[in-house]
């Protein structure tokens, strides 16, 4: 419960700085974040039931390249670590969300 309190504090600070990142969902140590075009529309940077749009291909793969494996699905990113996570750990998972969304935050429209 800890560490998902952190893994979940650490994603709200990104949300502060990075527009793209929409909203966070989740309990625990299961999280998503959403990706949007616009914050406040919520216009998701890919659509739902469709192949990846290219700058969700590239979340992905500059997260695969930063050494984090998680699913990603149309404009969400899933962050479900194992429960023996470190808080260490989550600082270094965070540190390459943010590069990742630094990606995403180019294609921002809002």
């Amino acid at each position: 419960a800890n560490m998902g309190r952190k893994l979940r504090a650490g994603l709200t600070d990104l949300a502060e700085n990075h527009p793209s990142l929409g909203e966070i969902r989740g309990t625990g140590l299961h999280q998503v974040i959403e990706i949007v075009r616009n914050r406040e529309t919520h216009e998701p940077m890919n659509d739902w039931n469709q192949p990846l749009t290219e700058p969700m291909r590239t979340v992905a793969a500059t997260l695969r390249e930063l050494g984090i494996n998680t699913f990603v699905r149309w404009n969400w990113i899933f962050c479900a670590p194992p429960l023996i996570i470190t808080e260490e750990q989550i600082r270094e998972a965070l540190a390459i969300i943010d590069q990742a969304l630094s990606v995403s935050d180019k294609h921002y429209a809002g």
